[in-house]
């Protein structure tokens, strides 16, 4: 969220760093710089999970919401979302947990909202 060009920055099961369950994986100047181009340039943050993913930390939710405020929106999941017969707990919102199937589940919307987000956000 340093970089000029990233201006639609979304965070799908922001899980890193494991060891610090509230780290953003961020130093301090690098998230000022973030914090300063959020309110000079109005950007804002999507973060998707699904709640009981294990992976992605509560307090790594708390902190992005503490530290961004209102430009960050959390989309949380519940189970039922994920699409059935994966390897593994929900976890990949857009990818191996998206539930295609199912055109008006959680994962769908979340995709759809990412888009638009993209497409409002990138528009020339």
């Amino acid at each position: 969220m340093t970089e000029p060009a990233v201006v639609a920055p979304v965070m799908s099961q922001p899980s890193l760093p494991l060891a610090d369950k509230g780290g953003l994986d961020c130093s301090a100047a690098e998230l000022a710089c973030a914090k300063k181009r959020f309110k000079d340039e109005n950007l804002s943050l999507l973060a998707l999970r699904f709640t009981s993913d294990r992976l992605v930390a509560d307090a790594r939710i708390a902190r992005l919401k503490a530290e961004f405020g209102d430009k960050v929106e959390v989309v949380e999941l519940a189970d039922a979302d994920a699409a059935p017969g994966q390897p593994m707990a929900p976890h990949s919102v857009l990818t191996l947990h998206l539930h295609r199937s199912v055109p008006d589940s959680g994962t769908m919307q979340a995709r759809d909202k990412v888009i638009a987000f993209f497409r409002d956000r990138t528009r020339g």
